[in-house]
Protein backbone atom coordinates (compact mmCIF):
# COMPACT_ATOMS: atom_id res chain seq x y z
CA UNK A 1 0.00 0.00 0.00
CA UNK A 2 1.74 3.89 -0.81
CA UNK A 3 1.39 6.89 0.70
CA UNK A 4 -0.68 9.45 -0.30
CA UNK A 5 -0.77 9.98 -4.42
CA UNK A 6 -1.49 13.30 -5.36
CA UNK A 7 -3.21 13.96 -8.48
CA UNK A 8 0.49 15.04 -10.49
CA UNK A 9 2.33 12.11 -9.41
CA UNK A 10 3.14 10.09 -11.90
CA UNK A 11 4.97 7.04 -10.34
CA UNK A 12 4.45 5.36 -6.58
CA UNK A 13 6.61 3.16 -4.64
CA UNK A 14 4.68 0.41 -3.12
CA UNK A 15 5.35 -2.35 -0.70
CA UNK A 16 6.25 -4.70 -3.48
CA UNK A 17 5.95 -4.38 -7.53
CA UNK A 18 7.44 -8.26 -7.64
CA UNK A 19 3.71 -9.25 -8.94
CA UNK A 20 3.34 -6.89 -11.47
CA UNK A 21 4.55 -7.16 -14.95
CA UNK A 22 8.02 -5.71 -16.04
CA UNK A 23 6.47 -3.77 -19.70
CA UNK A 24 9.05 -3.53 -22.58
CA UNK A 25 9.43 -1.25 -25.58
CA UNK A 26 5.75 -0.57 -26.08
CA UNK A 27 3.98 -2.77 -24.33
CA UNK A 28 1.00 -1.67 -23.04
CA UNK A 29 -0.24 -2.49 -18.91
CA UNK A 30 -2.95 -0.63 -17.21
CA UNK A 31 -4.10 -0.13 -13.52
CA UNK A 32 -6.58 0.63 -11.54
CA UNK A 33 -6.05 2.48 -8.07
CA UNK A 34 -8.89 2.26 -5.53
CA UNK A 35 -9.24 4.47 -2.22
CA UNK A 36 -9.02 1.65 0.01
CA UNK A 37 -7.43 3.83 2.12
CA UNK A 38 -10.29 6.50 2.67
CA UNK A 39 -12.62 6.41 5.37
CA UNK A 40 -15.51 6.25 2.90
CA UNK A 41 -14.18 3.33 0.69
CA UNK A 42 -16.63 0.15 0.56
CA UNK A 43 -15.47 -2.48 -0.56
CA UNK A 44 -19.05 -3.56 -1.71
CA UNK A 45 -19.11 -0.26 -3.42
CA UNK A 46 -15.15 -0.05 -4.51
CA UNK A 47 -16.12 2.79 -7.47
CA UNK A 48 -18.53 4.91 -4.99
CA UNK A 49 -14.79 6.78 -3.78
CA UNK A 50 -12.21 8.22 -6.52
CA UNK A 51 -10.88 5.90 -8.64
CA UNK A 52 -8.68 5.87 -11.59
CA UNK A 53 -6.57 3.89 -14.22
CA UNK A 54 -3.85 4.74 -15.42
CA UNK A 55 -0.99 3.08 -18.10
CA UNK A 56 1.97 1.84 -16.75
CA UNK A 57 5.43 1.97 -18.68
CA UNK A 58 7.64 1.14 -15.66
CA UNK A 59 7.91 -1.17 -13.02
CA UNK A 60 11.22 -1.55 -11.18
CA UNK A 61 11.58 -4.18 -8.92
CA UNK A 62 14.20 -3.18 -7.04
CA UNK A 63 12.99 0.28 -5.35
CA UNK A 64 9.70 -0.98 -6.05
CA UNK A 65 8.49 1.80 -8.29
CA UNK A 66 5.72 1.59 -10.50
CA UNK A 67 5.66 4.94 -13.27
CA UNK A 68 2.38 6.05 -14.96
CA UNK A 69 2.97 6.57 -18.76
CA UNK A 70 2.07 5.11 -22.43
CA UNK A 71 4.47 2.20 -23.00
CA UNK A 72 7.70 3.24 -24.81
CA UNK A 73 7.16 7.14 -23.55
CA UNK A 74 7.98 8.99 -20.93
CA UNK A 75 6.49 9.31 -17.46
CA UNK A 76 3.34 10.98 -17.44
CA UNK A 77 -0.78 10.84 -16.01
CA UNK A 78 -3.47 12.27 -18.08
CA UNK A 79 -6.46 11.42 -19.05
CA UNK A 80 -7.03 7.88 -19.34
CA UNK A 81 -9.90 4.72 -19.79
CA UNK A 82 -13.06 7.76 -18.88
CA UNK A 83 -11.08 8.75 -15.70
CA UNK A 84 -8.90 11.72 -14.86
CA UNK A 85 -5.72 11.69 -12.47
CA UNK A 86 -6.97 12.29 -8.93
CA UNK A 87 -5.59 12.42 -5.02
CA UNK A 88 -5.67 9.17 -2.87
CA UNK A 89 -5.17 8.84 0.50
CA UNK A 90 -2.09 6.95 1.99
CA UNK A 91 -3.07 2.52 1.82
CA UNK A 92 -4.53 2.80 -2.14
CA UNK A 93 -4.41 -0.03 -3.90
CA UNK A 94 -3.29 -0.21 -7.22
CA UNK A 95 -4.01 -3.33 -9.32
CA UNK A 96 -3.26 -4.75 -12.65
CA UNK A 97 -6.83 -4.86 -14.75
CA UNK A 98 -7.39 -5.76 -18.64
CA UNK A 99 -9.05 -2.94 -20.47
CA UNK A 100 -10.84 -2.23 -24.13
CA UNK A 101 -7.52 0.02 -24.56
CA UNK A 102 -5.10 -3.01 -24.17
CA UNK A 103 -6.60 -5.13 -26.65
CA UNK A 104 -7.07 -2.21 -29.50
CA UNK A 105 -3.48 -1.54 -28.29
CA UNK A 106 -2.39 -5.26 -28.43
CA UNK A 107 -4.51 -5.95 -31.88
CA UNK A 108 -2.46 -2.80 -33.29
CA UNK A 109 0.90 -4.16 -32.11
CA UNK A 110 -0.01 -7.54 -33.81
CA UNK A 111 -0.79 -5.79 -36.98
CA UNK A 112 2.44 -3.86 -36.66
CA UNK A 113 4.45 -7.05 -36.25
CA UNK A 114 2.58 -8.61 -38.72
CA UNK A 115 3.84 -5.99 -41.63
CA UNK A 116 7.64 -6.73 -40.84
CA UNK A 117 9.73 -8.45 -42.83
CA UNK A 118 9.95 -11.89 -43.02
CA UNK A 119 13.47 -11.90 -45.23
CA UNK A 120 14.50 -15.40 -47.32
CA UNK A 121 11.51 -16.96 -48.25
CA UNK A 122 12.03 -20.90 -48.14
CA UNK A 123 12.81 -22.18 -51.84
CA UNK A 124 13.88 -18.44 -52.86
CA UNK A 125 17.35 -18.77 -52.93
CA UNK A 126 19.57 -20.77 -56.04
CA UNK A 127 22.74 -20.45 -57.38
CA UNK A 128 25.34 -21.78 -60.64
CA UNK A 129 28.73 -21.56 -60.61
CA UNK A 130 28.98 -22.67 -64.06
CA UNK A 131 29.21 -20.88 -67.49
CA UNK A 132 26.39 -21.04 -69.98
CA UNK A 133 26.52 -20.64 -73.72
CA UNK A 134 26.83 -19.28 -76.53
CA UNK A 135 23.55 -17.32 -77.28
CA UNK A 136 22.74 -14.43 -78.91
CA UNK A 137 18.51 -14.35 -78.28
CA UNK A 138 16.76 -14.66 -75.25
CA UNK A 139 17.61 -17.65 -73.20
CA UNK A 140 16.69 -18.80 -69.37
CA UNK A 141 19.34 -19.33 -67.40
CA UNK A 142 19.37 -22.84 -66.67
CA UNK A 143 19.11 -23.93 -62.28
CA UNK A 144 17.83 -20.28 -61.86
CA UNK A 145 14.62 -20.58 -61.31
CA UNK A 146 12.56 -21.00 -58.10
CA UNK A 147 8.95 -21.27 -56.58
CA UNK A 148 8.32 -19.70 -53.13
CA UNK A 149 4.87 -19.46 -51.33
CA UNK A 150 3.57 -15.54 -50.83
CA UNK A 151 1.32 -14.55 -47.81
CA UNK A 152 -1.46 -11.98 -49.13
CA UNK A 153 -0.77 -8.57 -49.35
CA UNK A 154 2.91 -9.20 -48.95
CA UNK A 155 5.77 -7.08 -50.64
CA UNK A 156 7.79 -9.82 -52.20
CA UNK A 157 12.42 -8.35 -53.73
CA UNK A 158 13.77 -10.41 -56.40
CA UNK A 159 17.47 -10.27 -57.29
CA UNK A 160 19.19 -11.46 -59.83
CA UNK A 161 22.79 -11.19 -60.29
CA UNK A 162 25.07 -12.99 -63.26
CA UNK A 163 28.39 -12.26 -65.16
CA UNK A 164 28.15 -12.01 -68.73
CA UNK A 165 30.54 -12.06 -71.89
CA UNK A 166 30.63 -11.38 -75.22
CA UNK A 167 32.70 -12.66 -78.47
CA UNK A 168 32.17 -9.03 -80.18
CA UNK A 169 33.56 -5.94 -78.52
CA UNK A 170 30.30 -3.11 -78.09
CA UNK A 171 27.88 -5.45 -77.73
CA UNK A 172 25.30 -5.53 -75.20
CA UNK A 173 22.82 -7.49 -72.77
CA UNK A 174 20.02 -7.57 -70.96
CA UNK A 175 19.92 -9.64 -67.56
CA UNK A 176 15.40 -9.86 -67.02
CA UNK A 177 13.07 -11.33 -63.98
CA UNK A 178 10.48 -13.20 -65.30
CA UNK A 179 7.37 -14.00 -62.79
CA UNK A 180 6.46 -17.51 -64.48
CA UNK A 181 3.11 -18.21 -62.66
CA UNK A 182 2.05 -14.66 -63.98
CA UNK A 183 3.88 -14.87 -67.23
CA UNK A 184 5.20 -11.23 -67.19
CA UNK A 185 8.57 -9.83 -66.92
CA UNK A 186 8.98 -7.63 -63.65
CA UNK A 187 12.71 -6.60 -64.07
CA UNK A 188 15.35 -6.12 -66.82
CA UNK A 189 18.75 -4.77 -66.35
CA UNK A 190 20.82 -3.87 -69.58
CA UNK A 191 24.67 -3.43 -69.63
CA UNK A 192 27.51 -3.00 -72.49
CA UNK A 193 30.12 -5.09 -72.78
CA UNK A 194 33.21 -2.79 -73.73
CA UNK A 195 35.50 -5.49 -74.58
CA UNK A 196 36.00 -9.05 -75.74
CA UNK A 197 37.70 -11.59 -72.75
CA UNK A 198 36.01 -9.55 -69.97
CA UNK A 199 33.04 -10.21 -67.58
CA UNK A 200 31.16 -7.39 -66.73
CA UNK A 201 27.93 -8.02 -63.99
CA UNK A 202 24.84 -7.39 -64.17
CA UNK A 203 21.77 -7.06 -61.61
CA UNK A 204 18.13 -6.90 -61.61
CA UNK A 205 15.78 -6.09 -59.02
CA UNK A 206 12.28 -6.19 -58.91
CA UNK A 207 9.42 -5.04 -55.96
CA UNK A 208 6.21 -7.38 -56.50
CA UNK A 209 3.10 -7.99 -54.71
CA UNK A 210 1.38 -10.52 -56.60
CA UNK A 211 -0.92 -11.83 -54.08
CA UNK A 212 -1.19 -14.97 -51.91
CA UNK A 213 -0.14 -18.97 -53.36
CA UNK A 214 2.73 -20.24 -54.77
CA UNK A 215 4.75 -18.48 -57.45
CA UNK A 216 7.99 -19.25 -59.72
CA UNK A 217 10.81 -16.50 -60.43
CA UNK A 218 13.04 -17.37 -63.60
CA UNK A 219 16.03 -15.11 -65.02
CA UNK A 220 17.05 -15.33 -68.27
CA UNK A 221 19.68 -13.66 -70.94
CA UNK A 222 19.42 -12.35 -74.08
CA UNK A 223 21.81 -10.17 -76.48
CA UNK A 224 20.12 -6.63 -77.11
CA UNK A 225 23.04 -4.50 -79.03
CA UNK A 226 26.00 -5.82 -81.46
CA UNK A 227 26.75 -9.10 -83.21
CA UNK A 228 28.56 -11.44 -80.94
CA UNK A 229 28.06 -14.65 -79.06
CA UNK A 230 27.09 -14.15 -75.16
CA UNK A 231 28.38 -16.57 -72.76
CA UNK A 232 26.85 -16.20 -69.34
CA UNK A 233 29.70 -16.74 -67.01
CA UNK A 234 29.73 -18.45 -63.26
CA UNK A 235 32.12 -19.45 -61.15
CA UNK A 236 33.02 -20.52 -57.79
CA UNK A 237 33.52 -16.94 -55.61
CA UNK A 238 31.09 -15.10 -58.05
CA UNK A 239 27.95 -17.24 -58.62
CA UNK A 240 25.37 -16.42 -60.75
CA UNK A 241 21.78 -16.20 -58.35
CA UNK A 242 18.49 -15.27 -58.18
CA UNK A 243 17.48 -14.41 -54.55
CA UNK A 244 13.28 -13.86 -53.53
CA UNK A 245 13.05 -11.83 -49.89
CA UNK A 246 9.83 -11.33 -47.96
CA UNK A 247 10.21 -7.40 -47.23
CA UNK A 248 6.90 -6.36 -45.41
CA UNK A 249 3.22 -5.39 -46.58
Amino acid sequence: MPLAITAVQTSVVLQSTGGFPVPSGVQQLSVIILDTGNPAYSAASPLATPYEYQQVNGNNTGTNTLTFGVGGGAASRTSYAGTTPKAFFAGATIAVVLLAEDLVAAFATVAAVAALPLGALAGGYAQVIANQGPFSAQTDITGLNVTVTIGAGRRIRITAVAGIASTVAADGASLGIYDVTGSAQIAQDNTGIPATGQVYFCKATAIHVPGAGSRTYKIYMTRILGSGSLTMSAGVGYPAFINVEDIGT
